[in-house]
């Protein structure tokens, strides 16, 4: 096993390994970063408000279909159809790239457009939020006139109805005045068009009323403006990650040199290859000395001095 000082030693030994190969991709990282072509990053947030339900007398919030129709939205938003209206519109070769998300706990949907072109990227995400925005207003539209339609009909056919019995009643009162029972039979058809006129004139306009509490249409409450940056490069990521790697890589190298060496390079090292008993350690000279030094009291002359005793 190796202890904390011998990794240490290995990591000082290997130090140009180290060294260099941070150097290497700290460069490769810096030329790709200003190599790369800069992309902006331009974000409209937009306001789906909870979906409402109830009459004129109350309201209840439908927090459930609330969170699906705003996954529904950003389902929309990011769709084939809506990118290639987009692009159509703006008069673009090749579609932006989108990216539509829900905050959390919120009513707020985000759609970011990143683009080379600054100013596209800004006219992207708003186009394409404007583009939201109509849908929903076109499909709402189509819904409520769908169910208004309908009671409208039934009202105008029950209006004819109406219209013709209560000119049946007058003829019978005209020709018939003493024809108590079929003009009371008359009379009382009348009152249950007239009944049921009125329930389909209160169901209209209830109709009318939860369609404007329903209504969800999205709204704009942040328009993307032109970035005055990139989002990408991010150079002082890019740096970090590359001294970061580099710092991984080269200490890596170091430990897989050191495997693949033969040499030894410290006396634990030699005292466990050759499992033979160490006579004396003698430690590098700081300087040049002189042929006589064994006389002299210098740790190397003493080391010297005890090798040749056992010796």
């Amino acid at each position: 096993t190796m202890d904390l000082k011998a990794y240490l030693a290995i990591l000082w030994r290997r130090k140009w390994v180290v060294a260099i190969t941070t150097i290497v991709t700290v460069t490769v990282a810096v030329v790709g970063t200003v190599v790369a072509t800069p992309v902006y990053e331009a974000s409209t947030t937009l306001r789906i408000p909870t979906a409402r339900r109830g009459s004129a007398d109350w309201v209840d919030y439908d927090v459930r279909y609330a969170d699906r129709l705003m996954n529904t939205y950003a389902q929309i938003a990011a769709s084939g159809p809506v990118i290639e209206e987009l692009t159509q519109r703006l008069g673009l070769d090749r579609p932006p790239e989108v990216q539509v998300e829900t905050l959390a706990n919120s009513e707020l949907m985000r759609i970011t457009v990143e683009d080379p072109n600054p100013v596209l990227a800004r006219d992207a995400a708003n186009a394409l939020s404007n583009i939201l925005i109509d849908q929903s207003r076109e499909q709402f539209a189509a819904d409520r006139e769908s169910a208004q339609q309908i009671l409208s009909q039934q009202l105008a056919q029950l209006e004819e109805e109406l219209d013709l019995a209560r000119q049946e009643y007058g003829s019978l009162v005209t020709q018939f005045p003493g024809d108590t029972e079929r003009t009371a039979a008359a009379r009382s058809s009348i009152e249950l068009k007239e009944a049921t006129y009125g329930t389909l004139l209160e169901q209209y306009d209830q109709a009318r009323i939860r369609d404007s509490i329903q209504a969800n249409i999205p709204y704009v409450i942040e328009p993307a403006e032109i970035p005055g940056a990139p989002s990408r490069p991010n150079r002082r990521l890019n740096i970090a990650m590359g001294v970061l790697v580099g710092l991984l890589g080269g200490i890596g190298l170091a430990f897989l040199f050191e495997n693949l060496d033969t040499k030894l390079y410290t006396t634990a090292q030699i005292r466990e290859t050759t499992d033979l008993p160490m006579l004396v350690n003698i430690p590098a000279a700081r300087k040049r000395r002189q042929v006589g030094f064994l006389n002299g009291d210098s740790a190397e002359g003493e080391a010297f001095r005890h090798l040749r005793t056992k010796i």
